[in-house]
């Protein structure tokens, strides 16, 4: 099964994408790894300055972004731009304030002496999202993750993959390298097989889950023994 761009006002096939192949997968994982590590190296400031271009970007073509939102998803033309121009402020708040909310909080009841909390990248970010709120949804986990420093990479729903693909170009066109943002055309039958090997590959070490609706119960039953064997070793942590 491909992604399908149909529009719910006619009914009527935009355009179909197919599905993400292994390799591409594997490209987008290494090029989520050399962003990791570069992040860790670099100033706060230049990915201020990128996310920046980013806010700029969406607010200067709003209908260009929102468009997809009402052809692909249905949502009405008013509420496609507010969502566009809602994405973009929640960026901006990053801007304004990632930089303040990543500086060193202390911590005065230490016994020996002075010590600080301090907030760091833990590398890349897999993000499964809805389809009710096409920009919003990305948003929310993109910004606050560029400014700390990790990739994010996404897995939209096929039934909106024009509104996935709007995201990543606004992205390119604010002068982001690629890597950053991956969108997956991966189909359900290649997804239940590809996850285990990319959550290994993406998540080396513990992982949240943020699941909703009817969600858990289809991972569980997928993949119950697997993630069993992930998630044993965390019980003797507490």
């Amino acid at each position: 099964m491909a992604y399908r761009a149909i529009n719910p006002y006619t009914g009527k096939l935009i355009r179909e994408f197919p599905a993400t192949t292994a390799q591409q997968v594997e490209q987008a994982l290494a090029n989520a790894q050399d962003f990791y590590q570069t992040a860790k190296r670099q100033a706060i400031a230049e990915r201020t300055r990128l996310l920046q271009q980013l806010v700029t970007e969406l607010r200067q073509n709003v209908p260009q972004y929102a468009t997809p939102i009402t052809t692909n998803m249905g949502k009405l033309w008013t509420e496609a731009q507010a969502e566009v121009k809602k994405a973009a402020d929640f960026a901006a708040y990053y801007v304004q304030n990632g930089a303040h909310l990543l500086q060193d909080v202390p911590y005065p009841d230490a016994p020996n002496g002075p010590a600080y909390v301090r907030l760091h990248s833990i590398g890349a970010i897999m993000t499964i999202e809805p389809w009710n709120f096409p920009f919003t949804q990305i948003m929310r986990v993109f910004a606050p993750n560029f400014i700390l420093g990790n990739p994010v990479l996404l897995k939209d729903p096929s039934i909106i993959p024009e509104c996935a693909q709007a995201f990543e170009t606004a992205t390119i066109q604010a002068a982001y390298q690629l890597a950053h943002l991956k969108i997956y055309s991966l189909t359900m039958n290649k997804w239940r097989k590809s996850l285990p090997t990319i959550a290994y590959k993406v998540w080396p070490s513990p992982v949240r889950l943020e699941l909703g609706r009817k969600s858990p119960q289809l991972l569980v039953k997928i993949y119950a023994s697997q993630l069993w064997n992930w998630v044993e070793p965390m019980f003797s942590l507490f």
